[in-house]
C-alpha cells in the first residue's frame, strides 16, 4: 500500500508511466538472486498498470494464459529459474500491449504480471527447508500438539 501515492504521482502522462516501468523492470531483473524483491518490483507493475489502465481496463482478476506470455512463465519455473529473462519476457510483450494504448490490453497485462507473482511467490515456497523429528505417537485419548508455519492468503490471490 506504502507504494500506491508514489505510483500516482507517475500517473500524469504515458511517458511518465513508462519511465516508472523502466526503473521496476531493472529493480526486478538487478534482484534475480533476491526473490521477494522482485516480486514486489513485479507486483507493483501490475499495480501500476491497472492504475493507469482505471475502471476502462475492467476487471482485474482474470486469466493469466495469453500465449504471448508462455515463454515468460516457463523461464519461472521452480525446475529452471531464469528471472532475469523472465522479466525481459515480460516487459517485452507488455511493451507491445501498451503500444496499442488501450486501458484494456493494459489490464490483461496486470493480469499476466500478477500471474508471474504467483509463480514468484510459489518459488519462494519451494525454497524453505523443513526438519522434522520422528516420535512415538501419543497413547490413545492423548492430546498431540503440532506448530508449523503457514501462509494463509486472505485476499484468495494464491
Amino acid at each position: 500500500e506504502f507504494v500506491h501515492p508514489i505510483i500516482a504521482r507517475f500517473m500524469g502522462s504515458e511517458a511518465q508511466l513508462l519511465e516508472l516501468l523502466k526503473v521496476l523492470d531493472d529493480v526486478a531483473a538487478d534482484s534475480a538472486h533476491n526473490i521477494p524483491v522482485a516480486t514486489k518490483a513485479l507486483a507493483t507493475i501490475a499495480d501500476a498498470l491497472a492504475m493507469y489502465a482505471g475502471p476502462a481496463g475492467g476487471l482485474r482478476s482474470g486469466p493469466a494464459s495469453n500465449p504471448s506470455f508462455r515463454a515468460a512463465f516457463e523461464a519461472l519455473q521452480p525446475s529452471a529459474l531464469r528471472l532475469e529473462e523472465a522479466v525481459e519476457l515480460l516487459a517485452a510483450q507488455r511493451d507491445r500491449w501498451l503500444q496499442q494504448r488501450r486501458a484494456e490490453t493494459m489490464m490483461r497485462a496486470a493480469r499476466h504480471y500478477e500471474g508471474a507473482v504467483a509463480r514468484c511467490i510459489s518459488n519462494g515456497v519451494l525454497t524453505c527447508v523443513c526438519a522434522t523429528k520422528a516420535t512415538q505417537p501419543p497413547s490413545f485419548g492423548d492430546w498431540a500438539v503440532s506448530e508449523v508455519p503457514s501462509r494463509i492468503d486472505l485476499a484468495g490471490g494464491w
